[in-house]
């Protein structure tokens, strides 16, 4: 049996993170995702929601992909290699 991935999108506009979920899904992945915009929220679901693969924005008006992964870095229980 083959377990759903958990993505966590950190994106802004929700338009750009509904493309990814159907790109995915159009591949064959099977997964479960959230979108999440700001620091905090990110913050919160890496504990809470504990993700299998984070795509993130590289630029946003407040919080960008750069600092998601770097706060996933140093956060993260089970590490996080950069793609």
């Amino acid at each position: 049996m083959t377990s759903e991935l958990r993505i966590l999108i950190v994106e802004d506009l929700p338009t750009d993170a509904e493309l990814m979920e159907r790109e995915l899904r159009r591949s064959g992945f099977q997964f479960t995702a959230l979108r999440v915009d700001t620091r905090e929220a990110f913050l919160e679901q890496l504990e809470a929601f504990t993700p299998d693969l984070i795509l993130a924005d590289y630029r946003m008006p407040k919080f960008d992909g750069m600092a998601a992964m770097e706060l996933a870095k140093e956060r993260a229980p089970r590490g996080v290699q950069p793609a």
